[in-house]
């Protein structure tokens, strides 16, 4: 999928389908400036969905232990 693909089939916003992208929720690659998505990675993260209970759940959750994964890193490297 690209970004805009994503955010029809899901009926989100960019900025939604940018966190995904950017909390590693979904996998993605890079061509030139665009991201694509893996349909298998979205089907994957649709089917954990449910032990999350909604998407914004689901990225607070990842926004929470990637920050706690850069406090780590940042007080190891000091």
């Amino acid at each position: 999928y690209t970004v805009e693909q994503l955010t029809k089939q899901l009926h989100i916003g960019r900025t939604t389908a940018y966190e995904l992208i950017h909390y590693k929720i979904v996998e993605t690659f890079m061509m030139g400036r665009r991201y694509f998505i893996s349909k298998v990675s979205v089907n994957a993260m649709l089917r954990q969905l449910p032990q999350h209970g909604s998407l914004g759940r689901m990225i607070l959750e990842a926004k929470e232990s990637y920050s706690g994964e850069k406090f780590k890193m940042r007080k190891t490297a000091v």
